[in-house]
Parts: C-alpha cells; structure tokens; sequence
C-alpha cells in the first residue's frame, strides 16, 4: 500500500501483536493501535486515518478503537480519528471482489488436485454482530453464483457462535455441516474468509481440528483447505479503493 500510495500505510493492530517477539518480525516490533497513536500523539501528529484489515464492521471498529481514541487523545482536543469502510462494506454492498478472491483460492485447489466434482464450505470465524453475519452470507451468495458445475453442492458457516440463542444466525457451524447431507464423503474444499493465519486458521489451528474430527467421523469424506485471503491482490486492490475513497471525503 505504502508503495503504491506513495506515502507510509503503517501496519497496526487492535490488539495482541505486541506480544510477538521482534526477531520473529524480521527485527520490528509489532505496534498495538494504543501505543501507535500514544507515540504519534507525542511527536504532533494530530489527524490519523485507519483503513481497516477486516471484512466487516466488527465491534473492534465500530467500538474499540473509537473509545480508545477518545480515552488517548482526551488531552489533544484537535486530534482526530477517521475510520475508512472495511472491505466488504455493509451488507448491502458486499464488495464483489471477495468473493471472486474466493472463486480464485478454490480454483486453485480445484486445479492443483485435479477434481472432477468436489463440495464446498464458506467458513468465517463467527460474530455477535448480525451485520458482519449478513456479510458474510452476502459474499457466500456471490461466491456460490461464481462457481462452475464440478461444484455440486454449497454451505455457508462459521467456525464458532455464542450459545445464547440470539447469535443463531451464525449457524450453521462448520462441524455441523461437515459429515452432514451432501458433505458426508468425497473432496469437500473449504473456502476461508479469513484474512491471515493465526490459531484459527492456521495450518494446526481451530479449522483444522474441525476438519480432522469430521473426516475421523465421516471415513470417506476429504477437506481439503484453500489458501487464506490476505495475500490476494484483490484485496489490496480493496484496500487501496477504501484509502482513495475516504481521502476524497475528507478533501
């Protein structure tokens, strides 16, 4: 982003990533969002823009980081905090290009393993909010119309929900729909809507387990997973349009 906007994008969390060491980081450490802005606050800066590294509008946007920054820059009356949209947008206008990436990381496996026919499961990590949850089903929705015939059969779920009854529209889980219906056997290819590898979706994370105990239950059936969405150049492509967007608003 830094190259092609032709100024720093500084990489930043929410949380966690300070933890990591910095010679895992090829010797940079990682910046948390309070101690990122805590640093430019000190050094005058007064403006910031965020351009969020997430699907939809999580609670970490639209609650988080908002009150972080009141509480941060509550000395500094002029400073000020302008959130692009993340990459989907809203339900309403669920950026199409996700799904395409989708298509694109499910082809890949669909080619590489060369597949006839083969099942295929959207999976997200799961929400307290019903609009990230619209979302997701929005870009599930594309996807599915994306997909040529050698795909006979179509879910969208998420890996994890609350248990109170009011988050059911996360259902269905993963480890419902696996070993369930049409995805009892056969190539079920596993389509991430998640950005990066972590304890989730990482090669030894939650989705894998998921998968390991259907196929343990469900002898003949086979997950295979596709490559995570970070790194497609759709979504900088994204990225790069929330930047150029939100700087035209603000201009």
């Amino acid at each position: 982003m830094s190259e092609r906007a032709g100024f720093p994008v500084e990489p930043v969390s929410v949380l966690h990533s300070s933890k990591i060491a910095s010679d895992k980081l090829e010797g940079k450490e990682a910046e948390v969002f309070e101690t990122a802005i805590t640093r430019r606050l000190k050094s005058g800066m007064r403006s910031f823009l965020v351009i969020p590294f997430f699907f939809g509008p999580s609670r970490a946007l639209t609650e988080f980081l908002p009150e972080r920054f009141s509480v941060i820059a509550c000395d500094h009356p002029d400073a000020r905090l302008v959130m692009a949209s993340p990459l989907a947008g809203d339900e309403r206008i669920a950026d199409s290009r996700i799904a395409k990436a989708l298509s694109d990381s499910i082809n890949e496996v669909v080619v590489a393993r060369g597949l006839e026919e083969y099942s295929a499961v959207l999976v997200d990590h799961g929400t307290p909010v019903r609009e990230v949850a619209a979302i997701r089903d929005s870009v599930g929705a594309q996807l599915e119309a994306l997909l040529d015939s050698r795909c006979h059969s179509f879910a969208v779920s998420s890996m994890e929900r609350r248990p109170e009854p009011e988050y059911a529209f996360n259902e269905p889980l993963l480890e419902n729909v696996l070993g369930a219906d049409d995805f009892t056997s056969g190539p079920v290819v596993i389509a991430h809507l998640f950005l990066l590898p972590g304890r989730h979706a990482g090669d030894s994370g939650d989705i894998a387990e998921i998968c390991s105990a259907a196929e343990n239950g469900s002898p003949e059936l086979r997950c295979i997973r596709s490559s995570l969405l970070g790194g497609h150049p759709l979504i900088l492509e994204i990225l790069m349009d929330r930047l150029h967007e939100t700087l035209a608003q603000q201009s």
